[in-house]
């Protein structure tokens, strides 16, 4: 019986451990895609300067 809660934990920390680096990944590209479009759209107004 012991064994089973074990798994059971680890399963669920697995599963937050997921959720945790999925929400991180999410927020870094969505960072990451901002940031270019500021670099963009600065390179864009400097050709038009």
């Amino acid at each position: 019986a012991h064994k089973g809660v074990q798994s059971a934990q680890v399963k669920e920390h697995r599963t937050a451990v997921l959720d945790f680096i999925e929400d991180y990944l999410k927020r870094v590209c969505k960072l990451y895609s901002e940031q270019r479009a500021i670099r963009v759209k600065r390179v864009i107004d400097k050709k038009r300067l």
